[in-house]
């Protein structure tokens, strides 16, 4: 067909332009996903209909000081483009226009006075002598316009024609609408899922962290008792390996205690200020050589060394983890992982990805990227990948990433994941940066085992086994030991003996009288007593408020005898 010889002028034309307007209304309501692909069928199908050269698609950008070109079909050679710009204060005429009337029909383009001012630089180079121009509204407003284009002599529009070309400016309008509407509406899946998922995982992690509590409870006996033994055995005793065994099943049982209460959310955090470069070069040059069968490490890192705030020790797993992980991705080839850390200002950074964890507040965050070519995850996977035992390697096996997302949550961060299949996976942390530099090294351990211990203290817990392997322990050392089996008892045991207590030792859990409710009652009778808080719960808010305030400390359960006893040195110094 000619340009300029449009389909209505044939016979069969109005039945032609009926089907593909209605065929234009079907593409709108099944392609909204796609809004690229619905603006090209509009554009061919409206260069097609009006018989002209080309027709294009221009948007307003949000400021509305230029429209830019979103996709321009060129009819002779069947191809499509787009990025052209043009700014409205070069052609205020033209955009005037289009805000007041249905369609700017420039017979004759060159010398329209709305449009005369693109000849130079746009209609003459291109040879194109009229324009049919019909403004985009959405809701009364007009975002952007329609051009159809004609080469050759100038050409009068008809009004079926104007007509035409606003009804194509129309249906551009409803695809933009129906994509707006879905993505609105993946954004609602997305946040629905996220709202399952987080659901999902806290009330598992309440469960995870029950259990560990109580676990950590029976195993301060089992670990106390053994290392009792231990310490009143001689070397050559038959009965000491057994012993040590014991000991040691029950050590590997507290780390995976442990690893129930990273899962949950409730791992002890410090906020110190961590150098997050140092902790990646150090997990790099350790996992460097194991791994280097299965894969090649490459490191990117900030030059601006990112301090995060959080606990060192904790960080050092979640690098390790995501790393090992990675290289495990690439499954039989040797592959490549990559390992970055960076910056981030909350809301300008995009957090567009698949997202779990804690909401994230505006602020200063560092990132560490782990990033993997191997085969990549689908949906389902992704939606399943931090579950609890969740692998889908055959030897798969633990908490894995059940575990990096606990201690991630503690630190009141995030974790992006982008992965499809074939593409390889990318893992991205966010956590809270530190303005403060990192801490000078530690001072060097007290030696407890060389001080002598005397005088009387008072252990509150609830389980009868736990004060019982507490009392063998400090009675052994030279204590003497009082005993309570509940808050409102650790109250009034404190209140007879008072003037000979040296020290108390206060579960946080307990019934009747909280651990906090003893622990203000006793600070008011003694302010200086020193207290030893201890929890089978590795982090609670309370705990570490508690543990802040004068004389006082907190020690996980499960605890052994010498970490029992080094922590109260500690106290009493």
């Amino acid at each position: 067909m000619r340009d300029g010889d449009p389909d209505h002028l044939h016979p069969e034309g109005s039945r032609e332009q009926t089907r593909v307007l209605v065929e234009l209304a079907k593409q709108i309501g099944t392609s909204r996903g796609d809004l690229s692909k619905t603006l090209r069928q509009i554009t061919e199908a409206a260069a097609r209909t009006l018989g002209v050269a080309r027709t294009g698609v221009w948007l307003y950008d949000d400021k509305r000081t230029m429209i830019t070109c979103l996709d321009l079909y060129e009819a002779e050679y069947g191809r499509h483009s787009a990025g052209l710009r043009i700014l409205a204060r070069d052609a205020p005429a033209y955009f005037e226009a289009l805000e007041s009337e249905r369609a700017i029909a420039a017979h004759d383009a060159r010398t329209d006075a709305r449009t005369s001012t693109f000849t130079a630089d746009y209609l003459s180079p291109l040879g194109i002598h009229a324009m049919l121009d019909a403004p985009i509204r959405i809701r009364g407003q007009m975002i952007g316009v329609v051009c159809n284009e004609h080469r050759g002599a100038p050409r009068r529009w008809t009004s079926h024609e104007e007509n035409l070309s606003g009804t194509f400016a129309d249906f551009v309008g409803l695809a933009i609408e129906a994509h707006e509407h879905y993505e609105q509406e993946v954004k609602a899946h997305r946040l629905e899922a996220q709202l399952r998922q987080a659901q999902k995982l806290e009330s598992m992690g309440l469960l995870a962290g029950g259990i560990a509590h109580d676990f950590n409870n029976l195993l301060v006996g089992i670990l106390g008792n053994a290392g009792l033994a231990l310490m009143e055995l001689p070397e050559e005793a038959p009965l000491r390996p057994l012993i040590e065994d014991i000991r040691d099943a029950a050590t590997r049982a507290a780390e995976l205690a442990n690893e129930m209460l990273a899962y949950s959310g409730r791992a002890t955090v410090a906020s110190d200020s961590v150098d997050l470069n140092g902790l990646v070069e150090e997990m790099v040059h350790l996992l460097r050589r194991s791994l280097a069968e299965r894969s090649t490490i490459e490191v990117d890192l900030d030059p601006a060394g990112p301090t995060a705030l959080g606990d060192a020790t904790q960080l050092r797993r979640v690098v390790m983890n995501l790393i090992t992980n990675a290289a495990d991705a690439v499954e039989d080839r040797h592959g490549t992982v990559t390992v970055a850390t960076g910056r981030a200002t909350l809301p300008d950074y995009d957090t567009s990805d698949h997202i779990f964890g804690e909401r994230l507040e505006d602020g200063d965050y560092v990132t560490f990227t782990v990033a993997d070519d191997g085969a990549g995850m689908d949906s389902a996977t992704k939606d399943h990948l931090f579950d609890p035992f969740y692998s889908t390697k055959t030897n798969g096996r633990g908490l894995g990433l059940a575990v990096v997302l606990g201690i991630v949550s503690s630190h009141r961060g995030a974790i992006m994941v982008d992965s499809a299949l074939g593409r390889g996976s990318r893992f991205t942390i966010l956590v809270p940066a530190s303005h403060e530099p990192p801490p000078p090294p530690p001072p060097p351990k007290v030696d407890a085992a060389s001080r002598q211990r005397t005088g009387t203290i008072l252990v509150a817990d609830d389980e009868a086994i736990v004060r019982a392997v507490t009392r063998r322990v400090l009675q052994r050392e030279g204590y003497a030991v009082l005993e309570a089996h509940d808050g409102r008892e650790a109250i009034d045991r404190f209140r007879e003996h008072r003037g000979e207590l040296v020290a108390v030792v206060l579960d946080l859990t307990m019934p009747l009288v909280s651990g906090r409710e003893a622990l203000d009652a006793i600070r008011e009778l003694d302010p200086a007593i020193p207290v030893l808080i201890t929890s089978g719960y590795s982090h609670e808010t309370l705990a570490q408020d508690l543990a802040g305030g004068p004389r006082t400390s907190f020690l996980q359960k499960p605890y052994n005898p010498s970490a029992l006893l080094l922590a109260l040195e500690k106290l009493r110094l």
